[in-house]
């Protein structure tokens, strides 16, 4: 009988083993025939019980550990791996976005180049015209107007001003065939003087005496006619065009400096703009030539 009761009882043990595989907090669904006032339970007060009892008990215990020991362990394992896997990026997605990227580099990056120059060229123009107006001012002041008639000589007027640049001569010729020749195949290596439409060579408004070089690397020439004073304001660098960076000025009677196209219909060798279209005045105010609200170097100039 002893025997037949300690079977029954590792029948039970692993019988508990299979219905119970979870814990929590080391508490676990016990077997329904242990649950203390069951009637099964009671068929065990005889010889033997307290043994099996507590050889029950004490696998009870045991496998509430181990359960507890295993499913922490997985619990653990698992919150770390989630925590070592961190989001990124895949190579498709990477070169998706690079390509859109370029697309929108390729759309945009011309217009921001172009709108750069012009800028550059602007900030250059109206840095030349305050410079020569301020020059102009200590020449009046020193005795020396542009518009004076005993100021004759075109080279009189260009020293006067190229002393107040530090400016030396580039070209030291007077004759305008020359200045014109050189000014290109020399000066420009064939890459100037063009038109306002950059789409031929064009003779400078000045060519009365010589081409000359500030300590700016500026080049100034000066024309006999309407004492006309003309600058490239940035030296040999393109376009070398009328209008982008060769502008034209003149003295008046009030003795300040105007730009030229500021009063066409009195002004010497301008109809229509016909003479390179520096479009001077128009680049100095920011003015539309043509049309009203719009600007000479964003809507005007193409660049």
């Amino acid at each position: 009988m002893l025997r037949y009761r300690i079977m029954k009882g590792r029948n039970l043990k692993e019988d508990i083993m299979i219905k119970n595989s979870h814990c929590e907090d080391e508490k676990i669904t016990c077997h329904p025939e242990l649950v203390s006032g069951s009637n099964d339970t009671e068929t065990l007060k005889y010889g033997g019980q307290s043994d099996v009892q507590g050889d029950i008990e004490s696998c009870y215990k045991t496998l509430s550990r181990i359960c507890k020991f295993a499913f922490c362990s997985l619990t653990n394992s698992t919150l770390s791996q989630r925590e070592r896997v961190k989001p990124a990026f895949t190579l498709a997605e990477v070169l998706i976005t690079l390509g859109i990227i370029g697309v929108v580099a390729a759309m945009t990056l011309p217009s921001l180049v172009s709108n750069y120059r012009k800028k550059a060229l602007q900030t250059a123009l109206l840095k030349t015209y305050s410079e020569l107006q301020q020059v102009n001012q200590q020449l009046i002041s020193e005795g020396n107007n542009l518009m004076d008639t005993e100021l004759t000589s075109h080279k009189h007027r260009a020293k006067l001003v190229m002393g107040k640049f530090n400016g030396k001569y580039a070209i030291a010729d007077d004759n305008h065939s020359t200045i014109s020749s050189t000014l290109k195949e020399k000066i420009y290596h064939n890459k100037g003087l063009y038109d306002h439409h950059r789409d031929r060579f064009a003779s400078p408004t000045c060519d009365n005496a010589g081409v000359w070089i500030d300590n700016q690397g500026r080049l100034w020439l000066f024309n006999d006619a309407d004492r006309q004073i003309c600058v490239d304001i940035n030296g040999t660098k393109g376009p070398n065009a009328y209008g982008y960076d060769f502008f034209v000025f003149y003295p008046d009677i009030n003795g300040k400096i105007v730009p030229r196209y500021t009063d066409v219909e009195n002004e010497h060798g301008v109809q229509n703009g016909h003479i390179g279209g520096d479009y001077t005045y128009y680049a100095v105010t920011n003015q539309h030539p043509t049309e009203k609200g719009k600007t000479y170097w964003k809507d005007y100039l193409k660049y």
